[in-house]
């Protein structure tokens, strides 16, 4: 049986809490419609907010110093579980519009889903820096620069199950 799940990727550092969470949060509506469940990085992150530095500019080094005590915060908490998402997802749906700087972590999560086969939908301008190397470019299943085409493309990726 294939689970109908879809793992929200992209840049996080660097954004605020809310530029981070503004798509994830249409995709997983969006794509609940057709009973597809959307996992994003940040669920459960909500009490980053209580933190106007943090929330303003997200900045790993500083959410692990403020948030030591939660280890969902620190660095090995994150890398934990977004390797857990993007090993048991079904379909990787990247968004790397407006990408100022490369980002690692977004990376591994390609490379992580890459090896296990699944299908990586990248949501990207032509002159993105991630377009640039040609070995990340090639695990890229399908390639659009409209977050609702590759919406669209998770959507038909699941059609008939």
């Amino acid at each position: 049986m294939v689970h109908k799940t879809v793992y929200l990727a992209g840049p996080i550092d660097g954004l605020s809490f809310q530029e981070g969470i503004e798509w994830r949060q249409l995709a997983q509506q969006e794509l609940a419609v057709k009973g597809i469940k959307a996992m994003s990085p940040q669920r459960g992150k909500e009490y980053i907010l209580a933190n106007a530095e943090i929330a303003g500019e997200m900045d790993f080094c500083k959410q692990e110093a403020y948030f030591k005590d939660d280890p969902m915060s620190t660095a090995r908490g994150i890398l934990a579980r977004d390797k857990f998402d993007a090993l048991n997802c079904s379909v990787l749906l990247v968004n790397f519009l407006g990408a100022k700087r490369v980002s690692i972590g977004t990376v591994m999560e390609i490379a992580w889903a890459y090896l296990q086969g699944k299908p990586i939908i990248v949501v990207i301008e032509e002159d993105n820096i991630h377009r640039n190397h040609p070995m990340l470019r090639e695990t890229f299943s399908y390639i659009t620069d409209d977050l609702s085409v590759g919406l669209n493309l998770a959507k038909g990726i699941f059609e008939g199950y």
